[in-house]
């Protein structure tokens, strides 16, 4: 309290908050990604370090496991939100000292999230808890009970969305971003990503070509998912299909964090992983980074003709019931159209 009655007095201190502005506007986040780091520095952050040249290093270790363990009231952070936050910390921090607003002899960087946060013990019991928060792959019967009960409620393109994210690895706002354009006769690109990983072009599975083919026939706006609303803050696409898609996931019993739509990408590998597909060209199909092997780290793309082959092999078999013996599925409003050059 002193030291922050002392800075408001001399205004020889740093606010934390002086530069914020300053410094997203440099960063080149997306829009949401901006207002989520400003947020957190405005609504969580300075209500425990107001001042750049206060933050101590024992305060800030406790302020850090305080918000693992939840002991402030608030929900605990998971090790993920823990390490993402801090690394917002870091950057801004590493702005100030760059830009020289903050003098590095006064306030040297003190994140160091190895230290800062509490590591919890390589045990059994750990590594189950761990596990729970993971985005875990849906079974092949509960993808089926998905799109069977997207299909019952007809909500605009979300079981042609759920099929996709079964067969390409697509993240949603992936696959509601998706434009004719990145459409081929066999394949599907990713533009741009989240990560360098996600840019890449993916095998159209048999099972899904005659629906892609579809899609693209009935298209009235360039979307392969046509129709979709962006008339939200961030002019999302995928915003409104989310929410639907929470909404049928919950009332057939999944857990939110267990089990979202990126469980999907979860599933391709299971899949892939399942059929002894390349653990390589498995990683660069689905859009994940490949780490510990020398020859993914500097793989390019597998050639086309094996990328074809390894997604080929992906099957979901279709559980049978009393009205329907077969496994393929019925229905799909289908009009075979030429391959486009």
């Amino acid at each position: 309290k002193l030291v922050e009655a002392y800075g408001a007095v001399t205004k020889r201190m740093t606010p934390i908050l002086k530069h914020l502005e300053d410094w997203l506007s440099e960063t080149g986040y997306a829009k949401a990604g901006e207002d989520e780091a400003r947020n957190y520095f405005k609504k969580r952050f300075v209500k425990v370090f107001k001042y750049w040249e206060s933050i101590d290093q024992n305060e800030l270790k406790a302020y850090v496991r305080s918000r693992q363990e939840g002991s402030d009231g608030e929900r605990a952070w998971s090790d993920r939100t823990c390490e993402k936050n801090l690394n917002l910390v870091k950057q801004y921090w590493n702005w100030m000292l760059d830009n020289d607003h903050i003098e590095i002899e006064k306030c040297p960087n003190l994140i160091d999230a190895a230290r800062l946060m509490k590591r919890k013990a390589n045990t059994k019991k750990n590594r189950s808890d761990t596990k729970k928060d993971a985005n875990h792959a849906y079974s092949v019967e509960q993808c089926w009970k998905l799109v069977d009960a997207a299909e019952a409620d007809g909500y605009n393109m979300l079981q042609e969305c759920i099929l996709l994210g079964m067969y390409t690895g697509m993240r949603l706002n992936e696959i509601c971003d998706l434009k004719l354009a990145q459409v081929g006769p066999d394949w599907i690109q990713v533009a741009d990503g989240k990560t360098d990983a996600a840019v890449r072009r993916i095998p159209i599975h048999t099972d899904i070509k005659q629906l892609v083919e579809r899609l693209v026939q009935e298209s009235k706006d360039g979307y392969l998912l046509s129709g979709l609303t962006s008339k939200n803050q961030y002019n999302y696409r995928s915003a409104a299909i989310s929410k639907k898609f929470g909404y049928l996931k919950t009332a057939l019993g999944f857990e939110s964090r267990i089990h979202p739509f990126h469980s999907c990408r979860s599933t391709l590998a299971t899949r892939l992983q399942n059929a002894k597909v390349d653990p390589v060209i498995a990683a660069k199909l689905v859009g994940h980074s490949v780490k510990g092997m020398t020859c993914g780290l500097y793989a390019g793309d597998p050639e086309w003709e094996n990328a074809l082959e390894a997604m080929s092999v992906v099957t979901y078999p279709r559980p049978k019931t009393e009205d329907d013996t077969s496994n393929s599925r019925k229905g799909w409003p289908i009009q075979r159209i030429e391959d486009r050059a």
